[in-house]
């Protein structure tokens, strides 16, 4: 429905409400998403599930952006809109009527808890904690560098305005790739050390993507297109390795508390990042390395941070810790 309002917005006000409502209930989705794949799917198989879910935003990169342009190109600015609420409504008759209804985690025989007070207990939980400071850490490294991307690569780099498409083209395409083969991998060989590998991969394009000057367009295509590749395969067995550190009977609140922090750990880094680069008289940007060395830190102590999680398996009604990081 937030959706569908945007379309029908015709001042700043009316938009700007519309796309508060969209972002207070989409923002939801993202924590219910998870906390679905870990109550349907098994663990052993959970790598796999949040590649996939995860390859979707790479996906929508790739095709939702060019695919929103040309509607809007051929017929309105607001066609875009009533497309994703078409879409959106099919997804949710679809979800209604395929979903199951995952109650099995409630716990009927215990006394009514206020929702603020079960919501404040979640913190209390050293594993949740460290899940948390996992999040922030990963969050804190990715958007340090990520929102000055595009400025970067036209000011420093030379790239011209209609040319950054092929970075986010060939960036989709890899970050797809990653997303699906960090999945694979987790499943196979543990969370714990895909991410590990992941993380430590991930560092080697960042020191080069900071540290570009002027030259010919594909080598930092690519630098750029590994960078995506690595930070979506160490999100995807990170977002796993979070995911299954929480117990069943928490995982919504839990995951929405997640979500939360993602979201307030990317408006930091960003606002850290715009205090620490400053365009010169020239117009490039100064000291965009500096930011690419707190990223490249953050991917160390995210890999130190993770191997203290546990991991939490559900079967037959009986919670059973795997402590993964330690068996490694």
């Amino acid at each position: 429905m937030g959706t569908f309002l945007c379309g029908l917005s015709h001042t700043y006000i009316t938009l700007l409400l519309s796309r508060v409502i969209t972002g207070a209930f989409g923002g939801i989705l993202m924590g219910l998403t998870m906390s679905i794949i870990g109550d349907v799917i098994p663990i052993e198989r959970r790598g796999k599930a949040m590649g996939i879910v995860m390859s979707s935003f790479s996906i929508a990169t790739v095709l939702g952006i060019p695919f929103s342009l040309l509607l809007a190109n051929t017929f309105s600015w607001e066609t875009p809109f009533y497309f994703l609420a078409f879409l959106g409504s099919t997804v949710w008759i679809s979800g209604y009527l395929i979903l199951p209804k995952i109650r099995i985690h409630l716990d009927h025989d215990r006394p009514a808890v206020h929702p603020f007070v079960d919501f404040m207990a979640l913190i209390r939980y050293p594993n949740h904690l460290y899940a948390l400071s996992l999040t922030m850490v990963i969050m804190l490294g990715q958007f340090t560098v990520i929102p000055l991307i595009n400025t970067y690569m036209v000011t420093n780099v030379g790239f011209s305005e209609h040319q950054l498409i092929y970075l986010y083209l060939s960036g989709g395409i890899f970050s797809i790739t990653a997303s699906l083969l960090s999945g694979y991998l987790s499943d196979r060989f543990g969370y714990w050390r895909v991410f590990s590998i992941f993380s430590c991969l991930c560092a080697i394009p960042l020191f080069f993507l900071t540290h570009l000057s002027r030259q010919f367009i594909f080598l930092p295509v690519l630098v750029s297109s590994f960078h995506f590749a690595f930070s979506s395969g160490r999100m995807v067995s990170g977002g796993t390795l979070v995911l299954s550190a929480v117990k069943p009977q928490h995982r919504g609140g839990f995951m929405s508390l997640n979500g939360c922090l993602q979201q307030l750990s990317a408006g930091i880094a960003a606002y850290i990042s715009g205090l620490i680069v400053y365009r010169a008289a020239s117009g490039e940007l100064v000291h965009y390395a500096w930011v690419g060395y707190i990223a490249i830190l953050s991917c160390f102590i995210a890999v130190w941070i993770a191997h203290f999680l546990h991991r939490v398996r559900q079967e037959s009604g009986v919670v059973e810790v795997v402590d993964e990081g330690l068996k490694i």
